[in-house]
């Protein structure tokens, strides 16, 4: 089911803006990067308000995770 929040919306709207008027490819892949980004950002901020509270072994190992990425 596709996102209903806003910042994602609006998002995959600039992807399909872009792609439909021919944009550069480097604007599109931005465009995408980012719209993986915001909708990454959506599903971690849901899981976290739904989870208990996260012991500091369990914060450090996702920080862990989030800094590879870097």
């Amino acid at each position: 089911m596709p996102s209903v929040h806003p910042t994602v919306r609006a998002a995959h709207a600039r992807v399909g803006g872009l792609v439909k008027n021919h944009a550069d490819a480097t604007e599109i892949d931005a465009a995408r990067r980012d719209l993986k980004a915001i909708k990454a950002e959506e599903y971690i901020r849901e899981v976290v308000d739904q989870a208990p509270p996260l012991t500091a072994e369990q914060v450090e190992r996702l920080r862990a995770l989030l800094g590879a990425a870097r």
